[in-house]
């Protein structure tokens, strides 16, 4: 999965040089629940989350599958930053760079502490809220699986 990133040049860039769109989205509490109980395995969550606009949080989590289509579509609609936390969260060190780089600190912070570093959890603890915590937790059980 991370040799997948590192395709990309510089500023997050597609092969043929041009920079992809990045849609941003802030989503309620009960919407980062589901993802997080998506990720714990519960597929009608994901089922939900899919065919009532959160396509993106979905295919992250089959991206942590490394299912290309998911991480192909990432990239085409406008959310590298999420296949960015994906790669970081795998040690991908120029995703890990770019999501600061961009300031996705969060998203960062996120992939650090799925990685088990300290940091990660503690600027978790004192910069967001308890739900993107128990999102963190659940990718990490995903990703050791």
């Amino acid at each position: 999965m991370a040799g997948l990133f590192k395709r990309l040049r510089g500023n997050l860039k597609y092969q043929d040089g041009a920079k992809p769109k990045i849609i941003l989205r802030e989503y309620p509490p009960k919407i980062i629940l589901a993802w997080a109980k998506g990720a714990e395995g519960h597929s009608e969550l994901l089922d939900y989350l899919f065919n009532n606009g959160y396509k993106e949080l979905t295919m992250t989590i089959h991206a942590y599958y490394h299912k290309p289509e998911a991480i192909d579509w990432l990239m085409q609609n406008g959310f590298p930053h999420l296949l960015a936390l994906v790669n970081a969260s795998e040690g991908n060190e120029e995703a890990s760079e770019w999501l600061q780089k961009n300031n996705f600190l969060l998203l960062h912070n996120i992939a650090l502490a799925i990685s088990g570093e300290k940091e990660g959890f503690e600027w978790l603890k004192q910069n967001s809220t308890k739900e993107f915590y128990y999102l963190t937790l659940n990718l990490k059980t995903l990703k050791e699986k």
